[in-house]
């Protein structure tokens, strides 16, 4: 199921016109963006479980150059955007954009 994700998101990005997207979080109130020029979409996977739980098992990366949107447009730290994949979480293509709800909060994706 977890590949099933990649290739989800990989075949709505092959369809934009733009490898330029923009993220963008909700999580318990706050709203965090990240434009991003999108390389390659994979999943990453723990070797070892977190004892505390605070690591998702598995998570959806996306690679490539970015910065965060806020007033200063400051980079990314690294060329990776982490979507933690806790328990359950659905996707939806909603054609110009493409959305995945985990546990934790709403990630919208859309070329940019």
């Amino acid at each position: 199921m977890e590949h099933q994700i990649v290739d989800l998101v990989t075949n709505w990005i092959n369809q934009q016109e733009k490898k330029s997207i923009l993220i963008s979080k909700e999580e318990d109130g706050d709203l965090d963006q990240v434009l991003l020029d999108i390389e390659e979409v994979s999943i990453g996977t723990l070797e070892q479980p977190d004892p505390d739980g605070y690591v998702s098992p598995q998570s959806l990366l996306f690679r490539g150059e970015g910065t965060i949107v806020n007033n200063t447009k400051d980079p990314l730290p690294q060329d990776v955007y982490e979507i933690p994949l806790y328990g359950t979480w659905i996707t939806q293509n909603k054609g110009t954009s493409f959305q995945i709800r985990t546990e934790r909060g709403l990630y919208t994706i859309q070329p940019h």
